[in-house]
């Protein structure tokens, strides 16, 4: 089992995150999503795609929140060609990283982390991990608080 070492907790605030509902479930349409934004400059940070139910999914992205708006009017003005149902955003979020190494090779590290915004009464939008870090979006009112905590439960792995 790989050692547990945490290098760091952040937070990135100024977040938001885009939900594309109804897109099919056809091969290019996710790409074509992406490459209209792509178009427009519009840097997109996190992207889950979950499984598609009746031929059509959903697209949830995260983007600077300066650039929410911009994304959101770039979508609709290519509605008929990407072929989704509707949209939404939801701004003030704000992006928490735990960062370190050996985190997927401990089975109690997602449910500490995941403890962490429980006990700060905080939202879970979007969650990422992977083995170097676990990101998770939630309201930016708490995030600072969420990073203290998660702080304190990591202490004792290299922080």
């Amino acid at each position: 089992m790989e050692k547990l070492v945490i290098t760091g907790v952040k937070v990135d605030s100024n977040m938001a995150h885009v939900t594309v509902h109804g897109v099919k479930d056809e091969p290019g349409k996710t790409l074509d999503v992406f490459r209209q934004l792509s178009k427009e400059g519009i840097v997109v940070d996190m992207i889950l795609q979950p499984e598609a139910v009746e031929g059509n999914t959903n697209l949830v992205f995260s983007v600077e929140e300066e650039k929410a708006q911009e994304a959101v009017d770039t979508l609709m003005a290519h509605r008929q060609e990407l072929a989704f149902d509707h949209l939404n955003m939801k701004k003030n979020v704000a992006k928490v990283t735990l960062s370190g190494t050996g985190l997927m090779s401990h089975s109690d590290i997602v449910p500490r982390v995941l403890s962490c915004f429980y006990e700060c009464n905080a939202s879970m939008d979007l969650i990422s991990t992977s083995e170097i870090a676990i990101k998770v979006f939630t309201d930016e009112k708490k995030a600072m608080r969420v990073v203290e905590k998660l702080r304190d439960e990591f202490d004792d792995y290299g922080l």
